[in-house]
C-alpha cells in the first residue's frame, strides 16, 4: 500500500506461497513523488529513466509470525554542484 505520508518509499513483501517456480520471491510497490518524476524526466534524455532505490532487510510481525520484507526508498540525493570540494594538495598542509 502506498502512503501519501511517506513519498518515495515502499515495501517488497516475501511471497512464501508461490504458485510456480518462476514467480517472484518478493512483490510490492513504491510511491514516487510526482514532482520528482517530472524532474527525472526533464533531466534525462534517454528512453529509459533510471530511478535509484535503496533497500533495507527487515521483518514485520503478522498474525504472530515474523515475515521478511525489504523496505525501499527512492534515492533522491544529488551532490551540490556549488559545494566546494576538499582539495588534498600539498598547499593545504601546515608544514
Amino acid at each position: 500500500m502506498i502512503s501519501q505520508d511517506f513519498p518515495n518509499a515502499g515495501t517488497l513483501w516475501y511471497q512464501d506461497e508461490k504458485t510456480n517456480p518462476k514467480a517472484p520471491d518478493f512483490k510490492g510497490s513504491i510511491g514516487v513523488d510526482r514532482e520528482y518524476l517530472k524532474q527525472l524526466l526533464n533531466e534525462q534524455q534517454d528512453n529509459v529513466v533510471e530511478i535509484k532505490i535503496d533497500g533495507w532487510r527487515s521483518k514485520i510481525e503478522i498474525s504472530g509470525e515474523q515475515k521478511p520484507v525489504i523496505r525501499m526508498s527512492v534515492n533522491t540525493w544529488k551532490p551540490d554542484p556549488n559545494k566546494k570540494k576538499y582539495n588534498s594538495s600539498v598547499d593545504n598542509f601546515p608544514f
